[in-house]
């Protein structure tokens, strides 16, 4: 397991309208970063385009170790709700000394399940919306 290196990146308006002028599909990027396996590249466009439609930008490895605090600014919990969702043994995390701790693909995984089951529910509300069933 590794040391948390998670970088926090939220570029300033000027910054986002000149990667928002840039094509992601066009040539003009790989003037800029050059030759990239496929992973990478579509890793780096997929940045860009984050960028461009003005996301802040969290990055993390997945084998990164992360403290109860910024698990919970990941996944916008506070920070009591996703200590309780450790000790309800919805989200493993272990200790060190006295202090939790969690593994990144674990927080995102959890996150991956959350977003599952709100894409589930809100089809759901669609259909019965469609129906005409209202509660």
């Amino acid at each position: 397991m590794t040391a948390l290196r998670a970088e926090y990146f939220d570029p300033n308006d000027e910054e986002r309208r000149t990667v928002a002028a840039m094509d992601p599909q066009h040539n003009e990027l790989r003037a800029i970063v050059g030759e990239l396996p496929p992973t990478v590249d579509r890793a780096v466009r997929r940045l860009l385009q984050d960028f461009a439609a003005g996301a802040s930008i969290h990055l993390v490895p997945v084998d990164a170790e992360l403290t109860t605090q910024q698990a919970a600014d990941m996944l916008g919990l506070s920070r009591t709700y996703l200590v309780r969702l450790i000790d309800q043994g919805v989200i493993p995390a272990h200790m060190v000394g006295t202090h939790r701790r969690l593994k990144a693909s674990d927080v995102l995984a959890y996150r991956d399940e959350r977003e599952r089951k709100y894409a589930g529910m809100a089809e759901i509300a669609e259909a019965e919306e469609a129906l005409g069933i209202t509660y």
